[in-house]
């Protein structure tokens, strides 16, 4: 009964540590909602050109926006695969730990809708 204690203590103490969000680790996304059958390559714009990842067609992607963009204006870009199209959405200022949305419509207007 006496090694009990510790080992819970210890055992809990392990399993909290490390889950904690403190703010020098909560992360920025980006909710990609594409409503075309195309997949699309996705960038985030603060300066440079940076590519994010891929949002399949028909389907709801999250991707990470990178650390360089957060406390920065950001406009995002999608380029979809098979197709000279390129979308662009307005820039919207990103602090971290925010989740932005975007929608890709079903038929390509060159203007994508950021959102937070």
């Amino acid at each position: 009964m006496r090694l009990l204690l510790p080992l819970l203590l210890l055992f809990l103490v392990t399993c909290t540590s490390g889950t904690l969000d403190t703010p020098s680790r909560l992360r920025t996304y980006l909710r990609v909602v594409n409503n075309n059958w195309l997949e699309q390559v996705v960038y985030a714009n603060c300066g440079s050109r940076i590519r994010i990842g891929v949002a399949r067609g028909i389907n709801e992607t999250l991707l990470r926006i990178p650390e360089e963009c957060v406390g920065r204006e950001v406009f995002i870009t999608t380029d979809p695969i098979g197709s000279s199209e390129i979308s662009k959405s307005d820039a919207l200022a990103v602090e971290r730990g925010d989740v932005l949305d975007v929608v890709v419509p079903a038929i390509y207007n060159g203007y994508l809708f950021l959102s937070r």
